[in-house]
């Protein structure tokens, strides 16, 4: 989400509850600092952010829903991770990472530096071939998960998204944009923004990521323990 001096990227994570995370910390992987919220199940993660001038996200799959493959050994969400701490452009990094025994998925990357947007890029990962796409810097963007989400879902959260922007003059505020990730937008709590189905798949976490006049943060609210985090980098 563009901001007149940075912008704002807001994730929601569905998961099943009894999944433990580990709350927001700074790793150091060589010369190279990221802040993240780690799997505690897997070592990965789905957001991240890095002091040198990178923030990442991640969806499970991609153009379509897939099956999971007992070859899928290698974590989508530590694929963020070398995204996150990695100097090659993300054109680069997509083509020389090797994926065949990873599921398909979703990457953003945004590079940014000077209190702007230099690079804007959606990586999707669908099993056999890789697809990039570089995406508008000045534009508003939302996206679901194909695993969780059909279509007609997918379509009527963007819907959702565009009434959003519209009441607030396509000029939104991080905490206006927390409240649309928090708020209740339908009836039905199985597609709703923060979701919940049968089987203890629920919403359980809210990471927004604030890049303002040269300043970086992560703010993390834990759904399940009704804790907040706030780190910056």
């Amino acid at each position: 989400m563009p901001q007149p001096k940075g912008f704002v990227l807001t994730s929601n994570r569905d998961e099943k509850a009894f999944r433990d995370t580990i709350v927001p910390q700074k790793y150091q992987h060589d010369d190279t600092t990221l802040c993240y919220p780690k799997d505690a199940l897997a070592g990965g993660s789905w957001i991240a952010m890095s002091n040198k001038g990178r923030v990442v996200c991640l969806l499970n799959g991609a153009f379509v829903p897939h099956t999971k493959q007992p070859l899928h050994t290698h974590s989508r969400g530590k694929v963020l991770i070398d995204a996150a701490r990695a100097r090659l452009n993300p054109d680069q990094l997509f083509n020389a990472e090797s994926l065949t025994h990873t599921e398909p998925f979703t990457l953003l990357t945004i590079d940014f530096d000077d209190n702007k947007i230099t690079s804007f890029s959606e990586l999707i990962w669908d099993g056999k071939d890789k697809h990039h796409r570089q995406l508008n810097t000045n534009q508003f963007y939302i996206w679901s998960s194909v695993t969780l989400y059909s279509e007609a879902n997918r379509k009527e959260r963007k819907l959702w998204f565009n009434q959003f922007l519209k009441e607030n003059k396509m000029n939104p505020s991080a905490s206006n944009l927390m409240q649309f990730h928090s708020g209740k937008h339908t009836n039905d709590n199985a597609v709703n923004v923060i979701m919940e189905r049968e089987g203890g798949l629920k919403t359980v976490s809210t990471t927004q990521i604030i890049y303002e006049s040269s300043n970086l943060e992560m703010n993390y609210s834990d759904l399940i323990k009704n804790t907040n985090h706030s780190i910056q980098l």
